[in-house]
C-alpha cells in the first residue's frame, strides 16, 4: 500500500492552483523543457497562485530551495509552450512515469500516510477532469488526445472487471495472502508492471459498488 492509498483524498488537500502547478511542473520534466526562451512566445508571468502553492507544498515536504526553484521554472518553460501554441500530448501513463522518477529518493515518501506532491494521475483525473484524463488536460490548457477515454466509455469490459477479481482471488488463495481491498490495489499494479494491466481498485469499487459487492459478483458464497 502507498502513501497515498493511506492518507485522505488528494482533492481535501491540493486547491486546483496546486493541481495545475503539478502538472505543468511533470509536463516539463517529461519533455526536457529548461527555463529558457521558446521561439515565438514572450515571457509570461507565472499564473497567480501556480509557483506559490507549488513552492509551500514542497518547502512542506523538506524539499530544498533548488527543488523548489526547478519546479517554478519547469512550471514558468510549461507556460511558455502553452503560450506558444507548440504543446505535446501528455498521457495520464507519461504523467505518472514522469512522477515516480520526479518523486524517487525524497524523504517524504517514506513517511507513512504522507501524500507526495505531486499527486497520481488519478487524483488528477478525479480532481481537475471530473474522472477523465482529457478533461483534465483541457483544464490546464494541454492538448487533448484522441486516444483518451471518452466520457462514459471504459476500458475495461464487464469481463474484465469480473475476471480481475476471480483471479486475485484465486491468487490470493494460492500464496495465502489476504484478500483485502489493499491487497488487491498491490495485486492489480504488479499485474499492470508485468504487462497485463487490470482494472485499478478505484476503478473497480466504483463498477461494483464497493469491494465487498466485487467480491460477491463472482463468488456469492
Amino acid at each position: 500500500m502507498t502513501s497515498d492509498d493511506r492518507a485522505a483524498p488528494d482533492r481535501e488537500r491540493y486547491s486546483a492552483a496546486a493541481l495545475r502547478a503539478g502538472m505543468l511542473w511533470l509536463y516539463a520534466e517529461a519533455h526536457g523543457l529548461a527555463a529558457a526562451e521558446v521561439p515565438g512566445s514572450s515571457e509570461p508571468e507565472e499564473d497567480p497562485g501556480l509557483g506559490e502553492a507549488a513552492a509551500a507544498i514542497l518547502s512542506e515536504q523538506g524539499a530544498s530551495a533548488s527543488r523548489i526553484a526547478r519546479c517554478r521554472a519547469g512550471i514558468r518553460a510549461a507556460l511558455r509552450v502553452l503560450a506558444a501554441g507548440t504543446a505535446a500530448e501528455f498521457s495520464a501513463e507519461a504523467y505518472d512515469r514522469t512522477r515516480q522518477t520526479v518523486i524517487a529518493g525524497e524523504h517524504s515518501a517514506g513517511l507513512p500516510g504522507h501524500r507526495i506532491w505531486p499527486p497520481t494521475s488519478q487524483t488528477v483525473r478525479r480532481t481537475l477532469g471530473e474522472g477523465y484524463w482529457n478533461s483534465a488536460l483541457r483544464a490546464v490548457g494541454l492538448p487533448v488526445s484522441g486516444r483518451g477515454r471518452a466520457r462514459g466509455a471504459s476500458r475495461y469490459s464487464e469481463e474484465d472487471y469480473r475476471a480481475a477479481v476471480r483471479d486475485f482471488l484465486t491468487a490470493a488463495e494460492r500464496a495465502g495472502t489476504p484478500t483485502s481491498f489493499v491487497a488487491y490495489q498491490d495485486w492489480a499494479r504488479a499485474e499492470s508492471t508485468a504487462g497485463a494491466p487490470r482494472p485499478s481498485g478505484a476503478g473497480l469499487r466504483a463498477h461494483f459498488g464497493g469491494w465487498q459487492a466485487a467480491r460477491d459478483a463472482v463468488d456469492p458464497a
